[in-house]
């Protein structure tokens, strides 16, 4: 089949634009042609443009780090023909795909900076089958004024699974709709090995957060206890080794290097998990409904550090993973299912040409 998907493939995030790698190379493994849909909303470019470079002390560093993570997104995805700033340039797409891809990400977050955008939901699919894989609603609690027309978008999918237990409610209590909740796409291939680029440095520990003061302190007895250096990627930590112009080879490398890590980001957690490393993960308000939610299921809700819990005891320098990989192995199995199942499904629906 003919597969676009529909996802935040542009942002200056090592996460989002892994996602997207991995979901997109899984589906082509299965036997698809796949594309991702270069949709780029000039309402978001214009926030990220604000916030990570328009008077930011970081801003040169931000601009690099920028430029490598796009050279990767377009060496390593097959972006559509065209790319386009609004909802015009999906006109361009018309009977293109057989099937489209909504997910994974918070493509549902109506509370983000991009707010409601009904292309997230796949408006403009026409006769296309239209499947969601991983999707989230973020935190976004209620689809509130958008109810209706987002329900109404929904109900011609033929398969919907999402990332977390959250979004699966909203869809069961405002739309009627079941969903699967499945992994990460990240999740679903077997290893980055023929990716990553390690550092020269082994056995540190790693830091991808934007860290309050109290989380810096809590970094920092944490390294002395353990005498290692430390290595902060993305956002810069006083006292650390900061890499704020990484690749996303790199940035991985540094996941499959490090001693030890601290997360305060959703895909932080899931590559901590990947290379089966010891990790703390930063609780904030925002983040705790996805991250909470995957190491719950997994048995690993004791990594989570809250925010009123900085001046306790500090982690444990370890973590078995044994009580881990059943769980794991069974939820990719099930993903993974969940996704074949519904492209074999969407292929029996389409006309040959």
């Amino acid at each position: 089949m003919r597969i676009g998907i529909l996802t935040f493939h542009h942002v200056v995030n090592y996460g989002a634009v892994m996602q997207a790698y991995a979901l997109a190379r899984y589906v082509r493994g299965l036997g698809h042609a796949v594309e991702t849909i270069d949709y780029r909303p000039a309402k978001a470019l214009a926030a990220y443009e604000q916030a990570l470079f328009n008077g930011n002390p970081h801003e040169k560093e931000n601009r690099q780090r920028a430029a490598r993570i796009e050279e990767f997104v377009r060496w390593r995805l097959s972006l559509s023909p065209q790319s386009f700033r609004t909802h015009a340039g999906f006109a361009h797409l018309d009977g293109r795909y057989d099937t489209v891809i909504a997910g994974s990400d918070e493509i549902w977050n109506l509370n983000s900076i991009r707010g409601f955008d009904s292309a997230y939901f796949l408006d403009f699919a026409g006769s296309a089958q239209r499947i969601a894989y991983a999707a989230s609603f973020g935190f976004t609690n209620t689809t509130g004024a958008h109810r209706e027309k987002i329900c109404a978008l929904l109900r011609p999918f033929l398969a919907i699974s999402v990332r977390d237990a959250s979004s699966q409610r909203i869809l069961r209590e405002e739309c009627g709709l079941t969903a699967a909740k499945v992994l990460d796409p990240t999740l679903l291939l077997d290893g980055y090995d023929d990716l990553a680029v390690r550092p020269k440095e082994s056995g540190f520990i790693l830091v991808y957060a934007n860290c309050t003061a109290a989380e810096a302190n809590f970094i920092r007895r944490f390294a002395e206890q353990r005498g290692k250096p430390v290595i902060a990627v993305a956002y810069p930590l006083e006292g650390a080794i900061n890499r704020l112009t990484l690749s996303p080879e790199e940035w991985l490398g540094h996941f499959a290097a490090a001693d030890y890590v601290f997360n305060g980001f959703f895909h932080g957690v899931v590559f901590s998990i990947l290379y089966r490393k010891p990790f703390t993960a930063f609780a904030s308000p925002q983040k705790i409904a996805k991250i909470g939610d995957l190491l719950n299921d997994l048995g690993l809700s004791n990594r989570i550090v809250f925010t009123d819990h900085l001046d306790g005891p500090l982690p444990p320098v370890t973590l078995d993973y044994a009580p881990v990989e059943a769980r794991l192995a069974s939820a990719v199995r099930s993903s993974r299912t969940f996704l074949q199942t519904a492209l074999a499904q969407a292929s029996a629906c389409v006309v040959p040409a």
